[in-house]
């Protein structure tokens, strides 16, 4: 909602909790502790290399992510995505970016599915769950279920 910095938010959220149960720690020092493993943690999806190695040289591709640059630059390095796409924008080092003919596929409907649609973005919601059947107020335009389904639906939607 903009009511609150990033790093207020990251120490913030520390200081409530440790409040709350009698913890007597620093909400800074967590915060910086817990970013940094953060950045050697990330999960693997399975099919995801294979859906880059796919769609590589067929559509231009990028990635986003509202995660903290060092993080996510990290992330990607480790990761062995980074070949595959041709920049990467993460919004708390590049603030805002602009994205014309282009579809976003997240797995997050709060996040990159909102975010998609209040850019006036398509959205392709890769629901991990098949279990979930509310999704509330945010309404993807697509849904997949296996990474393996998107290549077919970006041909329909070229």
């Amino acid at each position: 909602l903009g009511k609150l910095t990033h790093a207020e938010v990251k120490i913030n959220r520390y200081r409530i909790f440790f409040e709350e149960c009698g913890i007597y720690a620093s909400p800074e020092e967590t915060a910086k502790c817990y970013e940094h493993n953060l950045a050697y943690e990330h999960e693997k999806v399975e099919g995801a290399l294979e859906l880059l190695q796919k769609l590589h040289g067929k559509y231009r591709l990028y990635a986003a992510s509202n995660g903290t640059y060092e993080v996510q630059k990290r992330r990607i390095e480790e990761s062995g995505i980074k070949p595959y796409f041709e920049d990467f924008f993460i919004s708390k080092k590049i603030g805002f970016f602009k994205l014309e003919e282009s579809v976003i596929v997240g797995d997050s409907l709060s996040s990159d599915i909102l975010g998609g649609k209040n850019a006036g973005l398509t959205t392709i919601w890769y629901q991990r769950d098949r279990n979930i059947t509310d999704h509330g107020t945010i309404h993807p335009d697509y849904r997949i279920f296996e990474l393996s389904e998107l290549p077919d639906l970006l041909k329909k939607l070229k």
